[in-house]
């Protein structure tokens, strides 16, 4: 069963960072770089870049908190923790009560808690929204 509940957690996960970089138009929100989608490298140039870690299981899947970005700025934010670009990319785009939001969801409930039809359910939440980019 566990092995099972890691499977389509991983498939929920691949599927969100997919539906980000089509829904964010393969553009990086910190440095602005795009890349067409259709590029043989455009999943490994264009992340799925979170703000907030991706191991705050509360934030792992919220849009709100993930946003393309490109290797060069996704690997800054995780060496530095904070890439000040971001902040104000998020700030601009939702003001900084943002940050309000994050420090609410941070104390949510704890990933491990979650079982199978939670994820299955996330699993298909996000193949659904992908279909609007016919992917």
């Amino acid at each position: 069963m566990v092995n099972l509940i890691k499977k389509v957690k991983e498939e929920a996960i691949e599927l969100f960072q997919t539906y980000i970089r089509y829904r964010d138009d393969f553009t990086c929100c910190t440095c602005g770089f795009h890349i067409d989608k259709d590029h043989k490298d455009a999943k490994k140039l264009v992340h799925a870049g979170h703000f907030i870690s991706r191991k705050i299981s509360a934030l792992l899947l919220d849009e709100k908190n993930c946003f393309a970005q490109c290797r060069t700025c996704n690997y800054l934010q995780d060496k530095v923790s904070v890439n000040p670009r971001y902040i104000l990319f998020l700030i601009e785009k939702f003001g900084p009560e943002i940050f309000e939001y994050y420090y609410s969801k941070i104390y949510t409930k704890d990933e491990t808690e979650r079982d199978l039809d939670y994820w299955i359910k996330q699993r298909d939440y996000w193949k659904a929204k992908l279909e609007e980019f016919k992917v």
